[in-house]
């Protein structure tokens, strides 16, 4: 079988890895690999053949923190292992190297649908922080939401890390964490958020504020308040950006909603029904199985919650749906007099 070499390379150029490009072209890694060694420049220089002056230069290039493994490896000619063991040789305790698949991602900007899921969720229990000089973007979740956290990770696949489960012992509680690399589309972002360091909700978020991004935001901070009309808590933002965020629901989607207080003095945006059942319809083909229980998609009282559906899933009665009914027919009973 004739197999496109000049494909194979391109691919791995394109930060695929060995295994990929073998179910790519349907052939075994160890052949991409021989493959690749007929067509790309790959280093066959091993530290022995650096004199002594030229390692120094190495270890101080790397120091200095102007040069990275992926720099030194190709000034050198030397693979990126060798200078690693290099470098752990000559006594630097740990040496910082993620590899040329992240630095290809962190020159692979951010497409529209991605910065919308950016803003969703930094406007939702997402934070963006600063990681040296680039920051990152943080994930954290209780982990009775573990299907919603690992979809918002699958929104982002390729820039997300490694999750990992974090244990408050004083709370009793499970959360599931994640950050992102280090990302040069973050600055941004970052910068109209934090412009201070406390964030802040930016003007001109017209132009990311879609059905998509609404629905992170709303299944990250919104809720169907007893089952009759959504709420958004919006505590941590100052009252001038609860007013920012009113006008933005209302120029992007004609929604209307108050800003009521709590007695705590904290904020939180109400809709009424009508608004209500309007935002879950604009949101509901984003919205995961697992969280339609936050959805109104009906005026109907019969239908004005959906943790029902999370009841008959388990195959449980929900005990409040009686004493509900009993109270609508009351209610009505009196309204009728």
């Amino acid at each position: 079988m004739k197999v496109n070499t000049k494909g194979i390379s391109l691919e791995y150029k394109n930060g695929k890895s060995v295994s990929k490009i073998s179910e790519i072209f349907n052939i075994t890694e160890n052949e991409v690999r021989s493959y690749l060694k007929t067509q790309m420049d790959w280093y066959c220089k091993s530290v022995s053949d650096l004199t002594l002056s030229e390692q120094n230069d190495i270890l101080e290039k790397y120091l200095s923190k102007e040069f990275s493994v992926l720099d030194l490896s190709d000034t050198y000619q030397l693979p990126a292992p060798s200078v690693i063991k290099l470098l752990t040789g000559l006594g630097v305790k740990r040496v910082y190297h993620k590899g040329r698949r992240y630095e290809i991602l962190k020159q692979t900007p951010f497409n529209k649908k991605q910065q919308e899921f950016i803003v969703g969720t930094t406007l939702g229990d997402g934070c963006i922080r600063l990681s040296g000089k680039l920051p990152r973007l943080c994930l954290v979740h209780s982990e009775k939401f573990a299907q919603y956290f690992h979809w918002k990770l699958a929104q982002l696949d390729r820039y997300f890390n490694l999750w990992r489960r974090k244990i408050d012992k004083r709370k009793n509680t499970v959360s599931l964490y994640s950050e992102t690399l280090q990302h040069p589309g973050l600055v941004k972002f970052y910068k109209d958020f934090y412009p201070s360091g406390k964030r802040i909700v930016p003007r001109g978020l017209d132009i990311y504020m879609t059905p998509y991004s609404l629905a992170v935001w709303f299944l990250d901070n919104g809720t169907l308040n007893c089952g009759t009309n959504h709420r958004i808590y919006t505590n941590s933002f100052c009252y001038d950006d609860q007013i920012e965020l009113k006008n933005l629901l209302k120029r992007c989607f004609d929604l209307n909603c108050k800003i009521l207080t709590r007695r705590d003095g904290q904020h939180y945006l109400s809709f009424k029904r009508k608004d209500t059942v309007k935002l879950s319809q604009i949101i509901e083909p984003y919205v995961i199985p697992k969280m339609r229980y936050k959805l109104r998609l009906s005026l109907d009282r019969s239908s004005t919650t959906t943790r029902q559906t999370v009841f008959e899933s388990k195959k449980i009665a929900n005990p409040n749906q009686t004493w509900r009914d009993e109270w609508y027919k009351m209610k009505d009973k009196i309204n009728n007099r």
